[in-house]
């Protein structure tokens, strides 16, 4: 699976650290804002979506 962000914990102490890294990394900022971009718009078309959503009803009516 890929991944299109940064993931933390559920805590002020990691949110914080977090921004600390961004705030001393601006590059990496722009990196993921790029890639996270990038990914997405390919990912999430309505062709995608569709024909995943297509094969799962297939799926479940045993056609596919």
């Amino acid at each position: 699976m890929v991944s299109f962000g940064d993931f933390f914990n559920k805590s002020v102490d990691s949110v914080s650290e977090k921004i600390k890294d961004f705030d001393l990394h601006p590059k990496r900022v722009t990196d993921l804002k790029n890639h996270s971009r990038s990914g997405i718009s390919k990912k999430y078309t309505w062709d995608h979506v569709c024909n995943q959503y297509m094969d799962a009803i297939y799926g479940l009516m045993g056609i596919r």
